[in-house]
C-alpha cells in the first residue's frame, strides 16, 4: 500500500498546535492538543464581475482583479477592441493600434505593454511593441527578436519578460527575451518549448513561472511548470492537470492557473489550482468552464474574462481565496519615548531598537539615547557629543551615530560614534561631514549617501563606504539630495523620496546608482526600513498634503503599494532598520513634537484549516 510519504514525500507529523505557514497547504498533521489529523484544503471562490462589451477568445488580459486591460483577440475575424475593468465593469478604452489577437502582455492597466501577436488580414506574427499609459496606445520600442503569438509574457513596462509562444501555426518556439523598456535581449530557452502558455503575470522579471502550453505535435497540453531566475529555466512542480489557453496570475512563489482546454480529448476545463513556490494545490472550479482566456490577478484575487467554450463569451469571473485572505496590516501604540524629541535617528529591530540624538524641547543637540524592547524604553547611554539629523545603522548591541548637525555650534559634523550595547565611543570620521543624510548597512560595511552641509550651504550628491576600517568614496548619487530614507545593506540599498516632495527611489548595487518604483506620495524626512527587495517607507512632510504624512508604503523591489497609514503624522522621527517590511516601530518626530511610539505588524495570511479525522 502507497504511504502518505510516498505520496507527498513528507511523513505526518505530531504537533501540538497547528502549523501557521502556508506552505503546509495540502498537507496533514496530526494535532495532540486537538486530538485530531488536520490539513489546510485549498477553497476559494468564483463569483461573476461584470460583462466585457466585446465577446472574444484569443485576447490579451494584464493587470489585477480590481484594474485589469483586456485587448485584441479572435472573434471571426480578429478585433483590436480594448478595455479596462474596475473590480465592476468594463469599459471601452482607446483601440489597440493593430487588428491583432495572441500579443504577450507585460504590466498594469496604466502602464501597458502588448508585443507580438497575430496580425489580421496579414496573417502572420508581428514583432512590434505597444505601450498603453491609460489613456491611449503609442508605438513602444524595440522590437522582438522572434516574431511570435500566444506566449507567455510577465514583468512590468521597463522590466519584462516575453517567452513561448508560436511563429506561425504550427511552428512553436521556446524563445526567451527580456525587455527593458526600449529594447529586447535574447535569454536561455524554455525547456518545454510551447504556446498558448500562461504565466505568473505579477512575477517580476527575473522570477518569472511558466505553466501548461500547447506543444509539439500541436494541440497536445502539458501540465509542466518551469521557473525562471533572470538567466535560466528550471523544472517546477507540475499542474495537476495538464491544459493550454488557460489563465495564470499571480508570483513565482504565489500564483494561480485558471481553467483551460485538456487535449487529447481536446476539451474545456474549468480546474483552478494554486502554486506555493514548490507544487500545485486544487482549489475551486470556475462557473464556465473555458479556453483560450484573458486573465490575471494575484493568487488570492484571481481573474478570467472572454474565452471559448461552446461558443464566444464576454463573461468575467473572479476568485477569492478563503484560504490566503489576507489580514491587514495594522499599527498600534507602543511605550512612549522617556524623552520627547524630533530630529531622532534610528536602528536595530522592533523588539530590541535604538534611537540616539534629536531636538527636545529646550535642548537643541540631544546626547540622549534609547533602547526599545518592544514594549518600553530605557538608558542607551549618551552620545559625547549633541548632534540633529544624523543617520543610524546597524542592531541595538552594534549601532553606528552618522553626521549630523552637531552642538555646540550650530556645525555639520562628520563624526562617527558607535554603540557596544552599553556605552558610545568615538568611531572613524568619514570624510565629507553632511546632516540630513541616507544611510544603510551595518557596524562594519555601511554605505552613506547624499546630505547636506551648512558651510558652504550645499546639498551633496557624494556617497562613502566603510568597510569596518575606513571610509572611501564612491560613485556619486545621480543628484544631489537630502532627507531621504535610507535602508538596507552595503551591496543593495535604497534612497527613498527626498524634497519638493520627491517621489523617486534609488537602488544602489555596491558599484552604482538605478531608478526604483516611485512613492505613490512624495515626501521627505520620513522613516524607512527593510531590505531592497522588501521595504517599508513611514510618514516624512509631504509638500502635496501640505505638511506632515502618515502615508504608509510597502516595496517590493519593483513597486510600491500604500498600507495602512500610521496613527500620528509626522516628520524627521526614529525608526528600527530591519531586515524585512513586516515589524517596525517608529518613535518621536514632529507632529508637533512628540514622545509617541507606534508599532507595525505587516499583513498576514489568514490559514483556513479543516478536521479530517478524530481520534
Amino acid at each position: 500500500m502507497t504511504t502518505y510519504k510516498e505520496i507527498f514525500g513528507k511523513p505526518i507529523k505530531v504537533v501540538s498546535s497547528d502549523p501557521t505557514d502556508t506552505e503546509a497547504e495540502g498537507q496533514i498533521w496530526y494535532n495532540s492538543t486537538l486530538g485530531s489529523f488536520r490539513s489546510i484544503i485549498a477553497a476559494g471562490t468564483w463569483s461573476a464581475g461584470g460583462n466585457m462589451n466585446t465577446a472574444r477568445r484569443l485576447l490579451s488580459g494584464l493587470g489585477t482583479q480590481t484594474a485589469s486591460l483586456g485587448f485584441g483577440g479572435y472573434i471571426g475575424p480578429s478585433t483590436n477592441a480594448s478595455e479596462e475593468y474596475n473590480g465592476t465593469s468594463w469599459t471601452n478604452s482607446p483601440n489597440y493600434p493593430s487588428v491583432i489577437y495572441g500579443a504577450g502582455a507585460i504590466g498594469t492597466q496604466t502602464a501597458g505593454v502588448g508585443a507580438g501577436g497575430y496580425l489580421q488580414p496579414t496573417t502572420s506574427s508581428v514583432n512590434t511593441t505597444q505601450d498603453y499609459n491609460g489613456s491611449s496606445w503609442g508605438s513602444g520600442s524595440g522590437t522582438l527578436g522572434t516574431a511570435r503569438n500566444l506566449m507567455g509574457a510577465s514583468g512590468v513596462e521597463t522590466a519584462g519578460l516575453i517567452f513561448g509562444g508560436f511563429t506561425s501555426y504550427p511552428t512553436v518556439t521556446g524563445n526567451t527575451e527580456e525587455y527593458d523598456g526600449s529594447s529586447y535581449s535574447e535569454q536561455n530557452n524554455l525547456s518545454t518549448v510551447r504556446a498558448e502558455l500562461a504565466s505568473a503575470n505579477q512575477a517580476p522579471q527575473t522570477a518569472s513561472l511558466a505553466f501548461g502550453g500547447n506543444i509539439p505535435p500541436v494541440n497536445t497540453s502539458t501540465p509542466s511548470t518551469e521557473e525562471y531566475d533572470g538567466s535560466s529555466w528550471t523544472s517546477g512542480g507540475a499542474l495537476s492537470t495538464s491544459r493550454f489557453g488557460l489563465g495564470g496570475g499571480g508570483t513565482q512563489t504565489a500564483a494561480i492557473a485558471m481553467t483551460g482546454r485538456n487535449s487529447p480529448p481536446n476539451t474545456v476545463v474549468s480546474n483552478t489550482e494554486l502554486y506555493n513556490g514548490t507544487s500545485w494545490s486544487t482549489a475551486n472550479t470556475v462557473t464556465t468552464a473555458r479556453g483560450q482566456v484573458g486573465g490575471g490577478g494575484t493568487s488570492t484575487l484571481g481573474i478570467v474574462f472572454g474565452g471559448s467554450s461552446t461558443t464566444v463569451l464576454n463573461s468575467t469571473e473572479e476568485f477569492t481565496s478563503t484560504i490566503f485572505s489576507p489580514v491587514a496590516a495594522t499599527w498600534a501604540s507602543g511605550g512612549n519615548l522617556n524623552t520627547t524629541r524630533n530630529a531622532l535617528s534610528g536602528a536595530g529591530t522592533l523588539t530590541a531598537g535604538l534611537v540616539a540624538g534629536g531636538t527636545s524641547p529646550g535642548v537643541a543637540f540631544e546626547t540622549v539615547a534609547e533602547e526599545y524592547n518592544g514594549s518600553s524604553w530605557t538608558n542607551g547611554g549618551s552620545l559625547s557629543v549633541g548632534r540633529k539629523l544624523a543617520a543610524t545603522v546597524g542592531i541595538q548591541t552594534a549601532g553606528v551615530q552618522l553626521g549630523g548637525i552637531k552642538a555646540p555650534a550650530n556645525t555639520t559634523t562628520n563624526e562617527v560614534e558607535d554603540y557596544n550595547g552599553t556605552a558610545w565611543t568615538g568611531g572613524t570620521s568619514f570624510i565629507v561631514g553632511r546632516y540630513a543624510l541616507g544611510a544603510a548597512g551595518t557596524n562594519t560595511a555601511s554605505v552613506i549617501f547624499g546630505g547636506r552641509q551648512i558651510s558652504p550651504d550645499v546639498t551633496l550628491a557624494n556617497v562613502e563606504e566603510w568597510d569596518g576600517s575606513s571610509w572611501t568614496e564612491v560613485n556619486n548619487l545621480p543628484s544631489a539630495i537630502l532627507g531621504q530614507g535610507g535602508t538596507g545593506i552595503q551591496t543593495a540599498a535604497l534612497s527613498i523620496g527626498g524634497p519638493t516632495g520627491s517621489t523617486a527611489t534609488l537602488e544602489y548595487d555596491g558599484t552604482n546608482w538605478t531608478a526604483g518604483g516611485i512613492l505613490a506620495t512624495g515626501r521627505s524626512s520620513g522613516a524607512a526600513s527593510g531590505t531592497q527587495t522588501a521595504a517599508i517607507f513611514v510618514a516624512g512632510y509631504a509638500p502635496s498634503i501640505p505638511g506632515f504624512s502618515n502615508a504608509t508604503e510597502i516595496y517590493d523591489g519593483t513597486a510600491w503599494t500604500n498600507s495602512t497609514n500610521v496613527s500620528t503624522a509626522r516628520q524627521e522621527l526614529g525608526s528600527s532598520k530591519d531586515s524585512s517590511n513586516t515589524a517596525m516601530f517608529i518613535a518621536g518626530g514632529e507632529s508637533p513634537v512628540t514622545n509617541a511610539t507606534e508599532e507595525f505588524t505587516g499583513e498576514i495570511p489568514a490559514l483556513g484549516y479543516k478536521t479530517i479525522s478524530s481520534s
